[in-house]
């Protein structure tokens, strides 16, 4: 019986390194889409399943193999969503969606970003500025401040349960390893038994 030991734990471990990650995955995308449904329903908008996925793909887009890169993506995230969302404001406050209005915006917004250093080009904002122009299109009454408002909010919060999850997930070694990535001990991605 004793030497069933190492192989349990090891099979143990292994199965937490695997499935670790997938849990960290689906837990931050059912507490962000939690938290972006009760932000965007204080507005009582129909938009605010909207918001509610806008919030877990905010969260799973910015979690990463470590806790640094997770704040990395995460800064990148906001500071893309807080630029796209303003400009996609300022359109929609003037004029409303149209194909050659939204593509202008989203040539304006990388551009903005590239000339500015922004992390990732601009990608991050564009994608905004077509969820925000989008959003505003299924819901007219919805003031197009208040929705940039509403879509800024929804992604710090769902960047900031990745930021916590990764956190945690870093205090706990089995689940913070993947593997091939160098945190679990080989360089191949295969898991080896504990001598």
């Amino acid at each position: 019986m004793k030497d069933h030991v190492p192989s349990i734990r090891w099979q143990w471990r292994r199965l937490a390194v695997i499935a670790g990650p997938a849990l960290l995955y689906g837990l931050t995308a059912l507490l962000a889409y939690l938290l972006g449904l009760a932000v965007s329903q204080t507005v009582r908008s129909p938009a605010a399943e909207m918001g509610a996925m806008w919030a877990a793909i905010s969260g799973i887009v910015v979690l990463r193999n470590s806790l640094d890169d997770t704040w990395d993506a995460t800064r990148a995230r906001v500071i893309g969503t807080f630029v796209g969302a303003s400009t996609a404001a300022l359109y929609l406050a003037f004029w409303s969606l149209s194909p050659m209005g939204l593509g202008l915006c989203v040539a304006a917004t990388v551009l903005t970003c590239r000339c500015t250093g922004i992390a990732d080009g601009g990608r991050l904002a564009a994608i905004t500025v077509v969820v925000v122009m989008v959003i505003s299109a299924m819901d007219p009454q919805l003031n197009p401040f208040a929705n940039a408002a509403l879509r800024f909010m929804e992604a710090c919060f769902g960047t900031g349960v990745a930021v916590l999850l990764a956190r945690l997930s870093a205090m706990l070694p089995a689940i913070g390893q993947h593997p091939g990535n160098g945190n679990d001990g080989t360089s191949d991605g295969k898991a080896r038994p504990e001598e």
